[in-house]
């Protein structure tokens, strides 16, 4: 592992510092630190993915050119630098620095559940919201509140949100629920092992229940 984080925390120290050229600095110490508290909890997540591109193997199967796995570290070094460092200048860097390289807007003041992923997630914006374990984003999701209120989605444990679905407001999300693709959610409960489909206010909400081979996630 030492080896990983002497390599990635240089490699990305080179590319924050050449996207935000302004001479503001975290010295090599900081860097390796927040490097390795990264990694630590990204290496956990590994553990319990169920796809080829991730194992419990994590030095031999983390790629900084897989762009899912970079941008799932991206955001964990985004809170490392604000909760480890107290340094929020740094924390929006990587912030946005995410947006940029793989236009995903989430802040880091956001907190994703311990074990979590990101599947393409191109065109993803996750807002404030409660979140539990097994989470898994695919591209074009929006997650967040209505307009003027400060009633945000819950979501539960072993939740995937397929391509374009949106959460929005004082969702109550179940476990073990799959969000359909194109799925608008607004103010909506779905109650644990469902699917939920359709556009608001036309949402239909199905008994659903995953085969073990189409799990995301071991448990």
């Amino acid at each position: 592992m030492q080896q990983l984080i002497k390599f990635l925390s240089q490699y990305t120290k080179k590319q924050i510092e050449s996207e935000f050229p302004d001479n503001i600095y975290l010295s090599e110490q900081e860097w390796s630190h927040i490097t390795e508290k990264a990694l630590l909890r990204l290496s956990k997540i590994f553990k319990h993915i169920n796809n080829k591109y991730y194992s419990q193997n994590f030095e031999n199967s983390f790629n900084y050119l897989h762009s899912d796995h970079y941008a799932m570290y991206i955001y964990l070094l985004s809170q490392e630098a604000n909760l480890t460092l107290n340094n929020e200048n740094y924390a929006n860097r990587f912030f946005y620095f995410n947006k940029i390289k793989h236009s995903i807007d989430i802040y880091h003041k956001v907190k994703l559940p311990e074990i979590f992923l990101f599947v393409h997630p191109v065109g993803t914006v996750i807002g404030n919201g409660s979140f539990d374990n097994f989470l898994a984003i695919y591209q074009g999701v929006t997650v967040g509140g209505k307009v003027g209120e400060f009633k945000y989605p819950q979501i539960g444990k072993d939740v995937t949100l397929y391509a374009n679905s949106t959460l929005i407001g004082d969702c109550k999300i179940g476990d073990h629920v799959i969000i359909g693709a194109n799925t608008l959610l607004i103010e909506q409960e779905v109650p644990s092992g469902h699917l939920a489909i359709g556009q608001h206010p036309n949402n239909k909400i199905l008994p659903f229940e995953q085969k073990q081979d189409e799990k995301l996630f071991h448990f």
